[in-house]
């Protein structure tokens, strides 16, 4: 429906089964509040929205199709300015991928003014496709390309990781990673390393992370558990530093000594 203020919203639906798709209608500004999307292939698929905001919803049990190699998102959104997802759940089923997928495609440039506050990603469901799926496929939060995004506040629970920044569709600058709290494990095939609590990872073509991780804390690590946070071809800088905390000896890594991490 349709307020005075142009906005459209949808409240209070208790589940919802289909894709709610948001093409390039850059005038009207979308708002869910308190809205359950349960399987398919993913809840919500956005592009080119400005003033996008989803709160108190859940996304629950998307599924990826490995025949088609898609789906499993929460959300997908591309080509947005101006989005606000807070007070909102990401529970994985056995074929969940991304809770939140910020990516960018030929037809869309890069999100910016993104904001993830007060979420839960719960991984707790999740189990490895064919045992063979990597800890990027598996990732709660995935930025490919973005700038100015705030992760404040967020529960990451029984996930491999907090979040995976990898730039490379493009740059992500003005990262601002601010109270995040990991509640990590492990679920990998044996002999790969991308345990990491967060990762800035750069890619080719001088595509790089630029962010800030501030008061992040992992919580009980398993054995085995790779770092604290890593970076590959970014700049990382560190704030109120938990790597050590109640007898952790987690390392903050720089892949491959290509990076610059710089601890305030």
């Amino acid at each position: 429906k349709r307020d005075t203020n142009n906005d459209h919203k949808v409240d209070g639906a208790d589940s919802v089964y289909h894709v709610i798709v948001a093409n390039e209608n850059t005038t009207v500004k979308l708002k869910l509040s308190n809205v359950t999307f349960i399987g398919g292939v993913m809840g919500m698929s956005v592009h080119a929205l400005d003033g996008l905001t989803i709160e108190g919803s859940t996304f629950k049990d998307m599924s990826f199709v490995p025949e088609i190699s898609r789906g499993g998102y929460g959300v997908l959104c591309e080509g947005c300015k101006n989005m606000t997802v807070r007070n909102s759940k990401f529970v994985a089923g056995p074929y969940y991928r991304h809770g939140l997928y910020i990516s960018r495609s030929n037809y869309y440039p890069k999100s910016e003014n993104v904001l993830v506050d007060n979420c839960e990603f719960d991984y707790t469901g999740y189990t490895i496709l064919n045992g063979q799926r990597w800890s990027g496929d598996s990732a709660p939060l995935f930025v490919r390309a973005a700038d100015n995004v705030t992760i404040s506040n967020c529960v990451f629970k029984s996930t491999v990781n907090g979040g995976i920044f990898q730039a490379d569709a493009d740059n992500i600058t003005g990262l601002l990673y601010k109270d995040n709290i990991l509640y990590p494990t492990i679920r990998r095939p044996a002999g790969y390393d991308y345990h990491h609590g967060v990762f800035f990872y750069g890619g080719g073509n001088n595509r790089k992370v630029y962010g800030t991780i501030d008061n992040f804390k992992v919580i009980n690590p398993p054995s085995g558990y790779s770092s604290y946070a890593a970076a590959l071809y970014s700049e990382m800088h560190i704030k109120n530093n938990h790597a050590k905390d109640n007898g952790l000896n987690l390392r903050i890594s720089n892949s491959n000594n290509t990076s610059k991490i710089i601890y305030e």
